[in-house]
């Protein structure tokens, strides 16, 4: 997940029309045969040109590299205003689409069920599959090994914390949500005005993470147009009680997330912790310089003691389109951008301070041993590289994944508000499976 990922999200409103005319569209059977090197190669020397919509900052730099490589291959960069919806657009309109476009990984379903993405497959190296972590392939692949994009980034998720705040009080690393949960009362006895952390009610991805973690799985594929919904599994009601029970204590705050009281909340110490992903440690050092030295990370705590589970929050990828006249050449670039040494690494570096996705850079030395000053030396690279090596492969998007974040908010406002949390649950599993009945799904349990 990028940085300014938040105004892509809102995407909602159209997505009904698309399933609409779209629902009846058979997925496609086994990925077709590998491309010959020759044919490949061929195609890489042929004149050809790209378009590719994207809202990462100075990605032209990557570009540069590929076509260094591949002269003849002309990559037009898009930078669009309202990205998600104007592929929504374009698809509805029938033209108008680029050869590729960024996509969030929990979005890959979604596109993929209305016939929006080309299985890449044929046209990838045959070294594919290892130069991802195996949770980031299985994001992207297809029940009958089909390839619909190529990760670039990912969001495995540890804790930041306030090493300065945690020593003034005595307060033990958290290794447990049980021993983070106590602690958090120890701090707000010992200070009312500094809460543990602040639990985000206006971000559901966030929340999906720690269920990630926990062992919700809210949805499983069980077919064509069938999909299980459990959004109020016992999983789901563990993780939401949880975060209640520490808002109705007042021990973790409930302000709302990316506004300028919240960022200012790090600055002055509003908050000890950030359960955050992999992208977390380069986004609050530049959104709280004034702590700089302050902070270390650890893993997340566990629900069991001696387990090492985490969770994923965000990350995005490089799709092609179907609709792609030059899906070979844009295939290639694709895979060129996220997994060449030279252009994977400055996904980690200004303006784009990205977490790579690929197995290179996660190992790479410079990555992994960089020791940055504002989290004391500490190489938070490294652990986050290890954090994402303990993200579960087996969890599933909807493909309306818009949708369930839209009407997470039930949630949300419940455990804000201190509500029934139970209610709000069952009430957030019928609003999505109700949707996902009216756009042709068979629901199940």
């Amino acid at each position: 997940m990028t940085n300014n990922w938040k105004k892509f999200v809102g995407v909602g409103a159209t997505v009904a029309l698309l399933f609409a005319s779209a629902i009846s569209i058979t997925q496609p059977a086994n990925a077709a045969p590998r491309l010959s090197d020759a044919k490949i190669a061929k195609a890489m020397d042929t004149p050809t040109s790209l378009t590719f919509w994207t809202w990462v900052s100075g990605i032209q730099q990557q570009v540069d590299l590929f076509q260094a490589k591949y002269p003849k291959i002309k990559v037009t960069v898009v930078n669009v205003s309202g990205h998600y919806t104007k592929l929504r657009t374009a698809a509805i309109a029938g033209s108008g689409l680029p050869d590729l476009a960024q996509i969030e990984f929990q979005f890959i379903p979604t596109y993929n069920q209305i016939g929006l993405l080309k299985d890449i497959a044929p046209y990838v190296s045959k070294k594919f599959t290892s130069q991802f972590p195996g949770w980031l392939v299985s994001q992207v692949s297809g029940s009958r090994k089909q390839i619909f994009a190529v990760p670039q980034d990912s969001g495995p998720m540890g804790m930041l914390y306030r090493a300065d705040i945690f020593a003034k009080h005595n307060i033990t690393i958290p290794t447990t949500w049980a021993e983070f949960a106590a602690a958090a009362k120890k701090l707000n006895d010992a200070d009312p005005k500094v809460y543990m952390t602040n639990f985000v009610p206006n971000d559901a991805g966030w929340f999906n993470g720690l269920g990630w973690q926990a062992g919700a799985r809210p949805f499983v594929n069980r077919g064509k147009n069938a999909i299980q919904i459990r959004l109020n599994d016992v999983n789901a009601v563990k993780v939401a009680n949880y975060w209640a029970n520490l808002v109705k204590a007042g021990t973790v705050s409930a302000d709302p997330a990316w506004n300028n009281d919240w960022y200012a909340g790090f600055n002055s110490g509003r908050y000890a912790t950030w359960l955050t992903a992999a992208w977390g440690p380069n986004f609050l050092a530049g959104a709280a310089k004034e702590t700089s030295g302050k902070w270390r990370a650890a893993p997340l705590p566990q629900w069991k003691a001696g387990d090492n589970i985490s969770g994923n929050w965000g990350g995005s990828t490089t799709a092609v389109m179907q609709a792609s006249a030059n899906p070979v050449a844009a295939a290639v670039f694709a895979e060129f951008i996220n997994t060449d040494y030279a252009s994977a690494l400055k996904f980690a570096s200004e303006p784009q301070f990205l977490f790579p996705a690929t197995n290179a850079i996660l190992a790479d030395p410079a990555f992994i041993n960089a020791k940055p000053a504002f989290f004391g030396g500490q190489q938070v690279n490294k652990l986050f590289g290890d954090f994402g090596n303990t993200v579960p492969k087996d969890f599933q998007w909807s493909p309306f994944q818009d949708v369930v974040y839209s009407e997470w908010s039930i949630v949300a406002k419940a455990i804000a508000g201190k509500t029934d949390v139970g209610v709000a649950l069952n009430a957030y599993q019928a609003a999505v499976s109700k949707y996902a009945a009216a756009q042709g799904f068979t629901v199940r349990k």
